[in-house]
């Protein structure tokens, strides 16, 4: 070749020194090709290097050795690379807004599930930190409640590791197809046929499957630690507010006129005060295996408390669902407690009997209050549940009515509140 060939090709070698070798010789090779083949053709060296500009070439290889870096490993940063490179390498702003039209869709798709893929990596991390802190939590004597509790985090980060996956590859496919696109941009129209994309390595895809099928595996045998341990059953019935089959009846009695304050408390059980025959304040509770209730003399005051037995792992999560066991508080005729607080997360209460001041509040379970049999004043607020009065559903979220010298507070957050 000329010198003034021979200079373009050192021009070039020089603007892509900071490249490694085996990215800069396939280049410099493709152009010398080129510009020997356009010789063959008849065209002079004038009109060959008039036609080629040092900057666009070099341009052109580093926007290839991109896309080659790109396609042997895919990922979100290699492909927003190489994008970069691709548009910076295009001169005329309508060759970069085509560009950009064509690749914008299969480069926002890919980058969406490369996201989606690494929330469910994140996941698996959380998971596995979850379960760690659930069994740290639960009975040391519920030994089956905790393998099962590690089989739920060992499925849950087999089904989510696998699902990331799964993600990934499907972002890798479509991550091909933007560099299909963005290659197009590269080579002049009146070049010959670009290099061939990097092949796929077939130890990696087979490394990705067998990593496919090791995490479904865990995911199977997590689900066959929980069986043992009943976990998939007392889910559903709790799920699905199911009266358990098994229920402990528990039960405690107070002398009224010892007793000015009552404090009541419940994950999912649901609460009812009532006028009752008895001369004693009693206390009935129904406990099922995954929680326990105590009732506690506190000087004139009697608090009750219901809280997990450590024998049901994440428990404080499906305990939002309605439960159906029931706390039974009933009172003597004429008695009037100076305060009553009542509260509840997801089970219904029902309030019929008096005392000076009363406080009921829920998460999403109904609140029933009887304010018509006894001499209330009343102020109930809900944020996005609904309040009705006398069987009458109101158009607002707040509610007060004057009455006599009992007052009454009713809070729900997202339950009906029912003033009969």
């Amino acid at each position: 070749m000329s010198e003034k060939i021979d200079g373009l090709m050192a021009s070039l070698r020089a603007g892509l020194q900071d490249l490694p070798e085996e990215a800069v010789r396939p280049a410099l090779d493709y152009w010398a090709e080129y510009i020997a083949e356009a010789l063959e053709a008849g065209r002079s060296e004038e009109e060959i290097l008039s036609r080629l500009s040092t900057e666009e070439i070099v341009a052109a290889i580093r926007a290839e050795a991109s896309l080659v870096r790109a396609e042997s490993r895919p990922g979100p940063l290699r492909l927003t690379g190489a994008g970069r490179s691709v548009l910076r390498g295009l001169g005329g702003t309508a060759g970069r807004a085509s560009l950009l039209a064509a690749a914008s869709v299969p480069y926002t798709l890919a980058i969406g599930l490369y996201l989606c893929a690494v929330g469910s990596f994140l996941a698996v991390a959380a998971s596995a930190g979850l379960t760690v802190y659930e069994i740290t939590r639960m009975s040391a004597s519920s030994a089956w409640e905790r393998i099962g509790a590690a089989g739920l985090g060992l499925f849950a980060a087999g089904l989510l590791g696998a699902l990331g996956l799964l993600l990934w590859l499907a972002a890798n496919a479509i991550t091909r197809v933007t560099l299909r696109v963005l290659r197009r941009g590269v080579h002049r129209s009146d070049a010959k046929e670009p290099p061939p994309a990097a092949p796929r390595s077939p130890g990696r895809w087979k490394a990705r499957r067998a990593a496919f099928i090791v995490l479904l595996a865990l995911g199977l045998l997590g689900l066959g630690l929980t069986i043992p341990a009943r976990l998939p059953w007392s889910y559903v019935s709790i799920w699905n507010s199911m009266r358990p089959a098994a229920l402990t009846e528990r039960s405690w009695s107070f002398d009224p006129a010892e007793i000015r304050t009552l404090d009541l408390q419940t994950l999912s059980s649901g609460i009812t005060v009532r006028v009752g025959s008895s001369d004693l304040i009693t206390l009935r509770y129904e406990e099922p295996r995954w929680m326990s209730g105590a009732a506690l003399r506190r000087g004139d005051g009697v608090s009750f408390s219901e809280t997990s037995s450590g024998r049901l792992p994440y428990l404080e999560w499906v305990a939002r669902h309605e439960g159906v066991t029931t706390l039974v508080m009933e009172v003597p005729e004429g008695y009037v407690p100076r305060e009553v607080t009542l509260r509840s997360g997801s089970g219904p209460i029902e309030v019929a009997m008096p005392a000076e001041t009363i406080r009921v509040e829920t998460e999403n379970g109904r609140l029933g209050f009887a304010a018509s049999r006894y001499a209330y004043g009343v102020r109930a607020m809900t944020r996005n549940g609904t309040i009705s009065v006398s069987g009458t559903v109101l158009d607002r979220t707040t509610y007060e009515a004057a009455g006599g010298p009992l007052e009454a507070e009713l809070r729900s957050v997202d339950g009906k509140v029912e003033i009969r």
